[in-house]
């Protein structure tokens, strides 16, 4: 990890160079790009910080650069730098939980300072693509040790090892002290959400749905699959074609096509799993029609992603009842390393 007072004399050139090049990748994101006051705040205090001003990343410093207060403000009175650090915090959890997932560097504000802090996360999770489950989790419960109020260790540990395996009650856990620590984090609630309906605790999951922002990608896919796990099949079916029409999503194209398949439409799920790109996508349109032969096709193209992956969507409860007590199951299990 690259934090605190870093200066030239103590990080390579290549090191300076490979934050600038992620800082570009995280400012051209849809998060950032269409957020110009976010995008200010976080070239300033990794630029300041690169060029070993880390006396200037202050609260007042930031009020008048980043956003044109005058420089007698009072910032015990105007609260702009805390209310758009907590925001920064969450678009940057948001763009690491979702398109910069598999950066090998990240780029995180930690709470009670504006400084920056730069960390090579991928050991934990590439051990658990690899399924290397033993390492992997020795090495999220020492991650946790070293610095127990970051919130994605929480969230990783819990979505890309525990939840991997179908241990939900552990997944949850790590879930609440991931929330805990950012409450305000869509990615979070989103995961709640997925892990609480995987455990079939319909009320708990919804009030986690309702938590994400309105106009978030996942608000409506999380409440469609509350209701469609509860037995309201059109009310799932209309949060589901409101969302593809605001977001491409290919999770969502799948549950369409799962819904679709469920109310009766197969000639619509048949269209969709025919133009669809993506196996995860089209693993749950096949198990909605109740094709087994398909659906494990789709399952092992997604193998090649890793066992977290299979892992992942095997506990999708849509997913789950179809191929439970086939045989080929084993084998899939077998062949991507996950536990029998």
């Amino acid at each position: 990890m690259i934090a605190g007072a870093i200066l030239r004399d103590v990080a390579t050139e290549h090191e300076y160079s490979t934050i600038r090049e992620e800082l570009g990748r995280v400012l051209s994101s849809p998060g950032f790009i269409r957020n110009e006051r976010l995008s200010r705040f976080l070239r300033f205090v990794v630029e300041r910080h690169l060029e070993g001003r880390n006396e200037e990343i202050k609260e007042s410093l930031i009020g008048v650069e980043v956003f044109g207060r005058k420089p007698d403000y009072d910032p015990k009175l105007d609260s702009v730098v805390r209310t758009e650090a907590a925001r920064l915090r969450a678009r940057l959890a948001e763009y690491y939980g979702r398109e910069g997932r598999d950066r090998r560097l990240v780029i995180e504000i930690p709470k009670g300072g504006y400084l920056p802090v730069f960390r090579y996360p991928q050991t934990t999770r590439r051990a658990a693509r690899a399924a290397q489950w033993e390492q992997a989790e020795k090495s999220f419960r020492r991650a946790i040790e070293l610095d127990p109020n970051r919130s994605m260790t929480y969230d990783n540990f819990a979505m890309w090892l525990l939840f991997a395996l179908g241990r939900k009650d552990e997944a949850l856990r790590q879930l609440r002290l991931a929330e805990k620590a950012d409450p305000l984090s869509p990615v979070i609630q989103g995961h709640l959400g997925g892990v609480l309906i995987s455990a079939e605790r319909y009320d708990e999951a919804e009030r986690a749905c309702l938590k994400l922002p309105v106009g978030y990608s996942d608000r409506k896919p999380c409440l469609a699959r509350v209701r469609l796990n509860e037995g309201h099949i059109w009310e799932a079916l209309q949060l589901l074609v409101d969302a593809r029409h605001e977001f491409r999503n290919p999770q969502t194209d799948g549950f369409l096509g799962y819904v679709y398949a469920k109310a009766g439409r197969r000639r619509e799920a048949e269209e969709l799993a025919a133009a669809s790109q993506y196996p995860n996508e089209q693993v749950l349109i096949f198990a909605g029609l109740g094709d087994k032969d398909r659906t494990f096709e789709a399952l092992d193209r997604i193998a090649i992603l890793g066992a977290q992956r299979v892992g992942r969507e095997l506990n999708f409860p849509e997913l789950a009842g179809l191929v439970r007590d086939d045989p080929r199951l084993q084998a899939l299990r077998h062949k991507v390393g996950l536990p029998q």
